[in-house]
């Protein structure tokens, strides 16, 4: 299910890449917006609960 969610993020992560503006020069209510529409999306393949436990692990990375 990981694999999945990670797959699907990266297919849409090449389509909003090839679409908008990088995300560097975005503002965060931007970042904010497209992340939350993005989660929106996986939400019918991927159940919430995957997504937070997603989630948790990249901020618990970032510290």
């Amino acid at each position: 299910m990981v694999k999945e969610l990670k797959d699907y993020v990266q297919v849409r992560s090449l389509a909003f890449n090839k679409k908008n503006r990088p995300f560097r020069n975005m503002t965060r209510k931007e970042f904010m917006n497209k992340f939350f529409d993005l989660c929106k999306d996986a939400q019918e393949e991927i159940p919430p609960n995957v997504i937070a436990e997603i989630s948790r692990d990249y901020a618990d990375r970032l510290d």
